[in-house]
């Protein structure tokens, strides 16, 4: 996971250490003010890039989630 400005945004809770292929997996990220100046990509092994999908839940912290399809590694 790439953060541009670290000091404003930061995983809150641990990323799933394991998730089922074709079920939904979510994380959550503090610092977030502004949707519109955010965006979140999931890279599958393959290199396929994915566009989550982004929730703001406060005003400060979003979710984002995916559905997995391959198996690999999240770090």
């Amino acid at each position: 996971m790439f953060v541009r400005d670290i000091n404003s945004a930061k995983i809150s809770g641990n990323l799933p250490e394991n998730v089922l292929l074709g079920t939904s997996s979510s994380f959550q990220v503090e610092g977030v003010h502004n949707l519109a100046d955010f965006s979140a990509r999931i890279i599958a092994p393959s290199e396929q890039e994915f566009v989550p999908k982004i929730i703001q839940i406060s005003q400060t912290e979003c979710r984002i989630e995916w559905v997995p399809y391959e198996l690999g590694e999240i770090f």
